[in-house]
């Protein structure tokens, strides 16, 4: 259902959706932004539903399938992921850790694989190695800040203020508010840079001269 939440004049200027299962979302309140966006597609979304990092239970398999069974617990990638059922092929899954619970596993398949992309792949950071993380604090930048201290680099994290104690305890070696300092004027100089931020991409590059390693989303 839906609900006025605010009025300017006697104009509703803003409305709120609350929606307890997945299924039809209002048009008038839940839509695709107006602006461009080559992935999504350009008039309307390509896919009516999105979402992408799925974890549950296997209901069916397909014929050729030899890999999973039905009562098998899973987390991968999937295409239309937010609903009640979703199909994917079996390379995009793996059984669900045994340490992790279905919601925990839920946020781990598009961020950590991204991630991992843009640390081993991209930017091909090795042990003792200087690498900065912009974006530290959020869903790609967190699991970058890991991998990259667990491959024996030196990194140094950007972040706001209320998350520098966080991103430090995920193995940062050096943090940086970027609300109070810019994190390209320091001395400092890196072997690589995740840039989970785009928009520092053209001058982190002028800046240190090497080229960033963007990360890029996992497919589908």
């Amino acid at each position: 259902m839906s609900e006025p939440i605010a009025t300017a004049g006697g104009t509703k200027t803003m409305t709120a959706v609350v929606q307890e299962r997945y299924g039809t979302e209002p048009e008038a309140v839940l839509r695709t932004a107006r602006l461009v966006r080559p992935v999504s597609g350009v008039r309307r979304p390509k896919l009516p539903n999105p979402g992408r990092s799925v974890a549950g239970v296997v209901g069916v398999v397909g014929s050729d399938v030899t890999g999973f069974a039905p009562g098998d617990e899973v987390y991968g990638t999937a295409v239309a992921a937010f609903a009640d059922y979703a199909a994917t092929r079996p390379e995009r899954i793996a059984p669900r850790p045994a340490g992790l619970t279905f919601e925990e596993a839920a946020t781990v398949p598009v961020s950590a694989l991204t991630s991992l992309q843009a640390v081993r792949d991209h930017g091909k950071v090795e042990e003792g190695q200087q690498v900065l993380i912009t974006g530290a604090a959020g869903g790609v930048g967190t699991f970058a800040v890991q991998l990259a201290h667990a491959t024996g680099a030196r990194v140094t994290a950007v972040a706001s203020t209320p998350k520098l104690c966080a991103v430090r305890a995920l193995g940062a070696d050096h943090v940086i508010d970027y609300t109070r300092e810019d994190f390209l004027a320091g001395p400092r100089r890196y072997d690589a840079i995740i840039d989970t931020t785009p928009s520092s991409t053209s001058r982190a590059t002028a800046v240190f001269g090497i080229c960033a390693a963007r990360s890029h989303p996992a497919a589908g």
